[in-house]
């Protein structure tokens, strides 16, 4: 059944028809569009500018189902020993977080995320380190809102590389962590793989086996790993930040 996509930025005052489709039930299709968004205010933690992006599906002229995401406009870069946001060195200031409470659990509501943050902002934090698997989307909403650098990690902490389905699994971690998150403009950086075999060839291979999944799956952003090896590591030159525990 043919579907016709449109979207809009409306506080940029862009609007477009993406195209239509000819889909059967249980197919999937891909649409892209590309637009320069004259006007947007970069995003930062000094000024968290976000803009509503709608997607539209129309039938017969009427919108059958939409979306809106919250999105910003900045970049990421390395040079050097410096991280370069909008083409400024920016200096992380932070803490690893888990998502982890003493009186709710791993089931945080919104409110604890909230006094977390404000304990953060109050201690001149800027950056958060989600150990070691994605948060939950309303933080990383807060961390968008609110102004936050936030570095995003796949599920994997000092795993057995040899377990038979640790490449199907962390593989699946990585991709959905970026396909669900990777709109958010507070993620600065993926990480993966904690305090894992970095100082084996065997070890060598499934560092670079995951890095490089994870820059073609976006190569937008910087790729880190924490390690707990030293002077040991044969890992460090695979990633754009060095990063140790």
């Amino acid at each position: 059944q043919s579907r016709e996509i449109g979207a809009s930025l409306p506080a940029l005052g862009i609007a477009a028809d993406i195209g239509a489709f000819d889909l059967e039930p249980g197919e999937r299709g891909e649409a892209r569009w590309e637009i320069e968004a004259d006007g947007a205010v970069p995003w930062s933690a000094e000024s968290p500018q976000l803009y509503s992006l709608r997607v539209a599906l129309f039938d017969d002229g009427a919108i059958a189902d939409d979306m809106i995401e919250r999105i910003g406009f900045r970049e990421v870069k390395t040079r050097g020993k410096k991280i370069l946001l909008n083409g400024r060195p920016v200096r992380l200031r932070g803490y690893n977080r888990h998502e982890d409470h003493p009186q709710f659990g791993c089931a945080i509501p919104v409110e604890a995320m909230m006094a977390d943050l404000a304990l953060m902002s109050d201690l001149g934090c800027n950056f958060i380190r989600t150990c070691h698997y994605p948060n939950d989307m309303r933080f990383l909403d807060l961390c968008d809102e609110l102004g936050f650098y936030v570095w995003e990690e796949t599920h994997s902490r000092t795993v057995d590389f040899k377990h038979p389905k640790f490449r199907e699994q962390v593989a699946a971690s990585a991709r959905e962590m970026i396909e669900w998150h990777g709109n958010h403009p507070s993620i600065l950086m993926w990480g993966c793989l904690n305090e894992c075999d970095s100082v084996s060839p065997a070890g060598r291979e499934e560092h670079k086996r995951l890095i490089e999944l994870i820059r073609a799956l976006d190569s937008t952003r910087p790729v880190t790993f924490a390690s707990d090896k030293a002077e040991r590591d044969i890992c460090l030159d695979l990633v754009d930040i060095v990063s140790w525990n």
